[in-house]
């Protein structure tokens, strides 16, 4: 409480009780403006750490679910990978078991071997579904030297050339003779750097049962036990029309894992697709994604 000047209290006094007050009075308002400034400055702390935690522990969950995803990816990829080589490897094993047979040509008599081989060749293709034609090629007089013997028989060429080719149309099987340019791409091969390699060759189209479809031809070497001189080629087509359901029902089955994917050869060519008009071009000519990764490849 202030009280009344008296009538004697010189100037001085007075100016020293107002300057003795005047701090007082100003250390509160600081001290308000302070506290209010403290406060400030630990909420905006306060949520830059919220902020900052929040936003380390969303991209350390983010980090998570996309390794997780990329582990899911590579697992099915590599599934896939593995699954189509399987299939693809079974078809050589099933080549390869025939070429054996047709290596011990020289244990048979002469005039059995084209008719046994012709009973061969109708029995694998008829039980294996997915093939729709299978054949073998042979030297000139190589399977038993008696090529002009069987001029015009079925599954000879007009020279006599063993050369056999049986396809499939439904359930009908029915045998001819391989075309010529086809015999000197097999007795060429035969002579070439890939005279003893299992081939298989990139999709051609065809048509399959009234079907437009593309074929993969493989081919095994049969070679002689004795000179190890490779005496024939055996060899069968493949449609591809499995593998667009597969990789549909895969998409159908990860849909919240897969966003697209394509199956594809060697060279780029498209078996199977997530956009199955996409089936039959090559992986350069897409416009989005692997066409854009394929290209950079070169």
């Amino acid at each position: 409480m202030i009280k009344p000047r008296r009538k004697d209290a010189g100037v001085f006094t007075v100016i020293n009780f107002i300057i003795a007050m005047k701090p007082y009075k100003g250390y509160g308002g600081i001290q308000m403006k302070l506290k209010f400034k403290l406060s400030l400055i630990v909420i905006v702390i306060m949520v830059a750490l919220v902020f900052g935690i929040s936003f380390t522990l969303l991209q350390t969950a983010s980090g998570i679910s996309l390794r997780q995803s990329k582990t899911a990816i590579r697992y099915l990829t590599a599934v896939q990978a593995e699954h189509w080589k399987g299939r693809e490897d079974a078809f050589i094993r099933v080549l390869r078991t025939v070429a054996s047979v047709m290596e011990d040509y020289e244990t048979v008599e002469p005039e059995l071997r084209r008719n046994r081989y012709d009973t061969l060749l109708h029995g694998v293709l008829a039980g294996e579904p997915a093939m729709t034609s299978i054949y073998t090629v042979w030297r000139v007089n190589g399977v038993d030297g008696m090529d002009r013997q069987y001029t015009g028989r079925q599954g000879s060429s007009p020279t006599g050339q063993y050369a056999i080719r049986y396809t499939k149309e439904g359930s009908v099987i029915q045998g001819d003779a391989v075309p010529k340019d086809e015999i000197d791409t097999a007795v060429a091969n035969m002579d070439g750097a890939t005279a003893q390699m299992d081939m298989v060759f990139e999709p051609v189209p065809a048509k399959v049962n009234g079907k437009d479809t593309y074929l993969v031809k493989m081919a095994i070497p049969v070679v002689n036990t004795e000179t190890g001189q490779t005496v024939a080629r055996v060899g069968c087509l493949l449609s591809i029309d499995a593998v667009q359901p597969s990789v549909t029902e895969l998409l159908q089955g990860h849909g919240d894992e897969i966003a697209a994917m394509s199956i594809y050869s060697q060279s780029g060519f498209i078996l199977g697709s997530y956009q199955p008009d996409r089936v039959g071009k090559n992986l350069a000519e897409v416009d989005t994604i692997y066409g854009e990764l394929y290209t950079c490849r070169g």
